[in-house]
């Protein structure tokens, strides 16, 4: 029965659609489908931002306002200090420069190293061979041209990672220099260590007196990292105020070429062996700027910065890292768009146009607010 069934279902299609009857019912099918979808689209056809307006009072609509005429007033102040500890930078800066607006800046570095591992054993009758100071390079501002002179000293102050350290602030030393060094910066050049290629770094040879003094010390002081610091506080390295030109120097503090290297040789192996004090996320360190008091900034600089001349940051101000400049802005209007009522702002800008002083160097790649 269920065949036979099939059969009739089957044959009266095949009947319908040789009459054409089957080819109406699809076009009748199809038109009403269609009459339908247009009816319902042009019933939707209302903009979208007008939906909903008859709803609400004259009164309560937003009115859109485009303005760019509200007052600025700037002027520059000198920064007192910046944070520049290893819990809020990474990198320590170095060197000096001579800017045409902003006069004489030198930076340096004071750092802790720790030992690499616990109970180092130099062996018997150890003989030195060198002790460096490598600092891996991040960055550079100024005249890559300019040669720079670095000196070393040894501190004399305990120093601690969890303490804010400012960029106005320094530590003492011992007063003897462990070395001093006058150099091109080349921090996109790499150098040969150990026969080994190795990335852009500053290689600096400490006084053989010093190293002596680190490979003949008493075995307690490597028992671990507290009695190491106990005997060796950390490191000044500094930098040669700048005649002319010069730069700053950006070295990365966390890098493995970072560190202190003393190598030697033993009695049992006269090959070459080494034991790295290393900088990292637990030493404490700080960079410190010296800005001269501005005595060597440009007079306009100094008529607005120095003698407190706010009229003339309207036209031009002054923004300087390194806790150097800052600038003061205020909006003497801005309280004129509230008069009549709440405002609802979309989007406020501050746009900046850099003042070409013919100077190479480069703005800031970023501001902050």
């Amino acid at each position: 029965m269920r065949s036979s069934r099939g059969k009739r279902c089957i044959n009266s299609i095949l009947t319908d659609f040789n009459t054409g009857k089957l080819k109406t019912r699809r076009i009748i099918s199809a038109s009403l489908t269609a009459v339908i979808l247009i009816t319902f689209l042009t019933a939707c056809n209302k903009k979208p931002d007008q939906v909903g307006l008859s709803l609400q009072p004259v009164s309560d609509e937003l009115s859109v306002v485009f303005d760019n005429s509200t007052g600025l007033l700037s002027h520059s102040l000198r920064e007192d200090s910046v944070r520049t500890d290893v819990n809020v930078v990474k990198t320590g800066m170095l060197g000096s420069m001579l800017d045409p607006v902003f006069g004489k800046t030198t930076a340096e570095i004071y750092s802790q190293f720790r030992l690499s591992e616990n109970g180092q054993d130099f062996g018997t009758a150890p003989e030195l061979d060198s002790l460096i100071l490598s600092l891996s390079y991040s960055g550079f501002y100024g005249d890559s041209m300019s040669s720079q002179t670095i000196t070393v000293f040894e501190l004399d102050q305990d120093m601690d990672p969890d303490t804010a350290y400012y960029s106005n602030q320094s530590i003492s030393d011992y007063g003897v220099e462990l070395a001093s060094v006058t150099f091109v910066p080349a921090p996109g050049d790499s150098v040969i260590v150990g026969g080994e290629l190795e990335t852009p770094q500053l290689r600096i040879r400490l006084s053989d007196e010093f190293a002596e003094k680190i490979m003949t010390a008493d075995p307690s002081v490597y028992e671990d990292n507290e009695s190491w610091l106990e005997f060796m506080k950390g490191l000044r390295i500094t930098s040669e105020p700048a005649m002319a030109d010069g730069g700053i120097i950006s070295f990365d503090m966390l890098a493995t070429n970072t560190a202190l290297t003393i190598f030697y040789r033993t009695e049992a192996s006269q090959d070459t062996l080494s034991f790295v004090f290393l900088s990292n996320n637990n030493c404490a360190r700080f960079t410190a700027f010296d800005h001269n008091d501005y005595q060597d900034a440009s007079a306009d600089f100094k008529s607005q910065v120095l003698d407190g001349d706010t009229a003339a940051g309207n036209e031009k101000f002054y923004l300087q890292g390194m806790g150097g400049v800052k600038a003061q802005l205020r909006l003497p209007d801005i309280q004129e768009f509230f008069k009549d009522g709440n405002v609802a702002i979309n989007e406020a800008k501050l746009i900046f146009n850099i003042y070409d002083d013919g100077s190479e160097l480069a703005g800031p790649p970023q501001l902050g607010l």
